[in-house]
């Protein structure tokens, strides 16, 4: 089942991003706001994920202009680096189609960006709105019939509708083209500079309160792209036609994260006045700017920054002096497990009030990327029948700078974080990876009669992967990972209107370098930050069988019907899944193969134009989305764990974050031939919580939304547009998982500590107006 959306679809859809669009109008989409960020969505198909989060099974491939886009270090998709104004197609296709590479369990996305062929023209859009939002676009396309360009810059800002989640888009696309008689050539350059705040799910009993609140803060990411890529073809003869392109793309991802923390004295005791250490390199939080809090990454001397923050033992050879009562550990700060910690100058830390209760969880990574794809299209005849025959070849390469540390700090009253300049020694990462995947694939469709048509599909990756710890020896090791996947499938046209269709196909993903550098159960990582170890993972393979019908009806005059009805089964053996090992939003875990998952459902599409004004678009989804072995959970803030944290999960369970049933429909009417108003509607079922992986627990509640738009065009050149989302004030959440406060939260709030649940918040009414001017 494959879905196009054109630039014009987007357009109308006034989407503020690609994920947008997909959950509200694309079957078999759905997004869990994990971050509570409209560039951080968690998107999932048929449920497979494609995500900017680590820690999180990437089951789709995404491609811009036939290049990988999904990240080498996680997999992970960042939304907020793709331009939604300078998308000229976007392909959903379904299944697992080896064509496609790594990654492509669920599905592909593939985005064809503009050109100035394909968009010759000068547009200027801006729009503003509820939270402080506004965004301003300029793109211009031009051609002469042999050269030509298109350009698109964005802007976007906003204060969020939670508390202290501003923040800042920047995009810009340029592409400049050549149009020859056979052969075409298309140079892409496109940077991004982006300052985020997601500042994620919420524990329960505090949305109660305040629903704009937030638990702890900031969560910024800082992401700043640059891609060059060249595409071109040339047809060598009329049947028989040779594409390609070649790519570079650099992409620094850093983090900066105020939490919760679970520290204390090692003997239970609180800090006392006869420690004498202080912390040094005191930066104030107050008011300070979020690139400069992005910024102290780098600030932070390693031989410096705690010498002033170890304790004075008061003895020789670093003993510890005991105090009036014996007691040899309340002065020095141990995890909640009992173990001392110390900073990176390997000393004790003294147990102070400016290092309890909160950590500042820093990350940086800085991605390289290059490669090339080459393939050969021939259409010729076999034996006087129609063959369409596609061969190719691809190589990818990566090196990964990745760098964590977290620094301990006091909250403050609002549950910010003062940092106290004392970094962990135990949470410090310095880790290089080096990638690089060789591809071969073909792709066949052989018409075996006029009505019926065969494809064979197949492709083998060899990938290596090589991490280099920074920081020590533990995180070394080298990983090689190869696979044929094949694929074929039948189309049969009953009627010129009425097509069946049947496939199998199959895909794999390898364990990603940071998946790789987080898999010891004995020695738990925290996400994004610390890596510890390099034990082997399988890589995860996905079977996928399709079969079904769609077809047209056009016997009312002005009247066009298209639908779509099937049946798809995916089966995931070696699953890789992250096991929480607490922390306080459970983000402290390892990955582990857990085996067999399963993935089955029917979908129904219909897309309807009624006399060229009245448009339809309805699709429903029933997803049966299941574990398919027994195993225990790694989920120590789940209610039913025992004392090791453990849940055991039954055969059958239902996956986490993914509804069984979606429905969405679509209605807009043209009042008049300029004006028109459309209104669309999300049916989003039930879900268990992220840790919940034993369906023991009340589910999050279904929920269903209602959207308006509408746009009046002047003229050709100008336009007025506007849209309210959730009509009705619904309050609703979409995403759910288990955490520990550690006591973040206070009495003084009239919240009990005591309920685990965290939940990602859909945000309340809201809308925005807009103008457009096209030249």
């Amino acid at each position: 089942h494959v879905q196009v959306i054109s630039a014009e679809d987007l357009e109308k859809a006034q989407s503020l991003t690609l994920p947008e669009y997909m959950n509200r109008y694309l079957g078999s989409v759905n997004i869990n706001d994990a971050q509570n960020n409209p560039y951080q969505p968690d998107v999932q198909y048929r449920g497979f994920t494609a995500s900017p989060l680590l820690g999180l099974p990437q089951g789709l491939a995404v491609y811009m202009n036939g290049i990988r886009f999904n990240e080498p270090f996680g997999d992970s998709v960042n939304w907020d680096l793709i331009p939604a104004g300078a998308i000229d197609t976007m392909t959903l296709q379904s299944g697992s189609n080896p064509a496609f590479g790594l990654n492509s369990l669920g599905g592909a996305l593939a985005l064809q960006t503009k050109t100035g062929f394909s968009a010759p023209k000068h547009q200027l859009e801006v729009k503003g709105g509820s939270w402080g939002r506004h965004s301003e676009e300029l793109s211009s396309g031009w051609n002469n019939g042999t050269v030509g360009y298109f350009i698109d810059a964005n802007y976007f800002k906003e204060d969020g509708w939670r508390d202290f989640s501003n923040s800042e888009v920047q995009q810009a696309l340029g592409t400049f083209s050549w149009r020859g008689d056979r052969s075409d050539l298309d140079l892409t350059l496109a940077t991004a500079d982006n300052n985020l705040r997601g500042n994620g799910a919420l524990p329960l009993e505090l949305l109660k309160v305040d629903r704009s609140a937030v638990f702890t803060h900031p969560d910024i990411k800082h992401n700043r792209m640059f891609l060059a890529s060249l595409n071109g073809s040339t047809d060598f003869t009329d049947d028989i036609k040779l594409s390609g392109n070649m790519y570079y793309r650099r992409n620094r991802m850093r983090t900066y994260n105020g939490d919760g923390s679970e520290f204390g004295g090692c003997g239970g005791g609180d800090k006392d006045e006869k420690v004498r250490g202080k912390a040094a390199h005191k930066f104030p939080r107050t008011g300070e700017d979020e690139q400069d809090e992005l910024d102290r990454l780098n600030e932070v001397d390693d031989d410096s920054a705690n010498d002033d923050g170890a304790v004075d033992t008061g003895g020789e050879d670093g003993d510890i002096n005991t105090d009036e009562e014996g007691d040899t550990n309340s002065h020095v700060l141990c995890d909640q497990e009992g173990t001392q910690l110390t900073d990176t100058n390997k000393q004790p830390i003294a147990n102070a009030d400016n290092v309890l209760g909160g950590t500042i969880n820093t990350s940086e990574s800085v991605q390289r990327s290059f490669g090339f794809a080459l393939q050969t299209a021939f259409s010729q005849q076999i034996f006087k029948h129609d063959n369409n025959l596609v061969v190719g070849w691809t190589y990818d390469n990566s090196s990964v700078h990745y760098s964590a540390d977290s620094e301990l700090g006091a909250l403050t009253a609002n549950r910010g974080v003062n940092g106290a300049g004392i970094l962990l020694d135990d949470s410090r990462v310095r880790l290089n990876t080096a990638t690089e995947t060789y591809g071969a694939f073909f792709t066949d469709t052989f018409s075996l009669t006029e009505q019926l048509h065969l494809t064979v599909a197949g492709r083998y990756n060899h990938s290596n992967i090589k991490l280099m710890d920074q920081y020590g020896d533990a995180l070394n090791g080298q990983h090689r990972f190869e696979r044929f996947n094949p694929s074929a499938g039948l189309t049969y046209a009953i009627l010129p209107s009425l097509t069946a269709y049947g496939n199998y196909s199959q895909s794999t993903r390898m364990p990603t370098p940071m998946e790789l550098s987080c898999a010891d159960p004995n020695a738990p990582c925290k996400l994004p930050n610390a890596f510890v170890s390099d034990p082997p993972l399988n890589q995860v393979v996905a079977e996928t069988w399709e079969a079904g019908f769609r077809g047209k009806l056009s016997a009312i005059p002005e009247t066009t019907l298209d639908w779509n009805a099937g049946y798809f089964q995916t089966n995931s053996n070696d699953d890789i899944i992250f096991q929480s090992a607490g922390g306080v939003i459970g983000n402290r875990g390892f990955f582990q193969n857990i085996g067999k998952t399963k993935r089955q459902g029917l979908e129904l599409g219909l897309n309807a134009t009624v006399f060229k004004r009245l448009h339809l678009d309805a699709n429903y989804t029933y997803l049966d989305a299941t574990v398919g072995v027994d195993y225990l959970s790694q989920s120590p803030s789940h209610p039913n764990a025992d004392a090791l944290g453990n849940v055991p999960v039954k055969s059958g369970s239902r996956l986490p974050g993914i509804p069984e049933h979606l429905i969405k429909l679509a209605v807009n009417y043209d009042i008049i031939p300029d004006w028109s108003l459309g209104v669309n509607m999300i049916y989003n079922g039930d879900q268990f919580l992220r840790g919940d992986q034993a369906n023991l627990t009340e589910p999050l509640a279904s929920y269903m939304l209602f959207n308006l738009k509408t746009e009046y065009r002047f003229n050709e050149h100008f336009s007025l547009f506007g849209k309210l989302d959730n009509i009705f004030n619904k309050r609703y959440q979409n995403f759910g998982t288990y955490g520990n406060t550690g006591g973040v939260l206070n009495d003084a709030l009239g919240i009990n500590d005591v309920d685990t649940r965290f939940v990602g918040v859909g945000a309340p009414r809201a809308g925005w107006v807009g103008i457009r001017i096209t030249l």
